[in-house]
């Protein structure tokens, strides 16, 4: 995880921009203060300018309101602390999966549990981001894990898949349904009812007894149904 998420304040209070960007730099060295805007218009422009990962937002801004914000924001990708005097706004605000909805006036506690919520939520971000880069598997060896991008196909027989990679074969107790919603990957196409292949590693197509084959990079010949052989020369094209 990066050092600090960058945080931008949408408030526009003086004394409450003050107050809340210091408690922020005194008691928040998880985040970094990167911005300042104080109505609708300065608000869009620096969120699509600086991409925030963490966003508080006061939910009255003038004689407008936070969510003329979030209506012309093109990337939401951030993690969302409402900001406000007024509880009967929190209903409307978690509509927008909110984080944390911050009440006035502030407290270093209450802020310290807004930041631990963001950086939970972060960690479980991170963590499916990072879901379908590697599996976890369990051999007769004990527990291994595999870089996705380094499998070259897995083929299996009945509730057991053979995981071939650059470096060594794997035999678990799988089905290649379960693998395949393990890995989840654009790279990889079910050319066969018994086999996922990684498509990085597709060099052609080739006839072999009036049978479609797929050759790997790697030299082997895969069987393809024919239902699929459209998809893979399609695949094979666009490599060459």
């Amino acid at each position: 995880m990066q050092d600090s998420l960058s945080l931008v304040i949408v408030e526009d209070e003086e004394d409450a921009i003050q107050l809340l960007s210091n408690l922020v730099r005194d008691y928040c060295p998880e985040l970094n203060l990167v911005g300042i805007a104080k109505n609708v218009s300065e608000a869009v422009v620096l969120i699509n300018d600086t991409n925030p990962d963490v966003l508080m937002l006061d939910v009255t801004l003038g004689n407008e309101s936070c969510f003329d914000v979030l209506k012309q924001i093109t990337n939401m990708n951030f993690h969302l602390i409402f900001t406000t005097a007024y509880a009967e706004y929190a209903l409307d605000a978690f509509q927008y999966n909110a984080v944390y909805y911050l009440l006035k006036p502030y407290s270093i506690s209450e802020i310290r549990k807004a930041v631990v919520k963001v950086m939970d939520n972060e960690t479980l971000k991170l963590a499916k981001k990072d879901k379908h880069k590697f599996i976890k598997i369990y051999t007769s060896d004990g527990r291994d894990t595999i870089k996705i991008e380094d499998i070259i196909y897995i083929h299996a027989a009945g509730a057991y898949s053979s995981i071939y990679t650059l470096e060594k074969t794997y035999v678990i107790s799988k089905s290649l349904k379960e693998l395949e919603t393990d890995i989840d990957s654009a790279t990889f196409i079910r050319s066969h009812h018994s086999y996922l292949v990684n498509t990085k590693f597709i060099s052609k197509l080739k006839k072999i007894d009036n049978a479609e084959f797929i050759t790997m990079t790697t030299g082997e010949d895969l069987p393809i149904s024919r239902r699929k052989k459209e998809e893979v020369l399609k695949i094979v094209k666009a490599g060459n």
